[in-house]
């Protein structure tokens, strides 16, 4: 499954990134950063 999911995202990744606007999806990418960060923070605190 996971293997599938990497295969599609990349067949599919490069030609979004190319047609979406840049600041959104770099915004987009950040916070998704930070959430991620945060998750792992508090599973790793509690």
């Amino acid at each position: 499954m996971l293997a599938c999911g990497a295969l599609a995202g990349s067949w599919t990744g490069p030609a979004l990134v190319r047609r979406l606007p840049e600041r959104p999806l770099r915004v987009a990418i950040a916070l998704a950063g930070l959430g991620l960060a945060a998750h792992l923070w508090l599973a790793a605190v509690h």
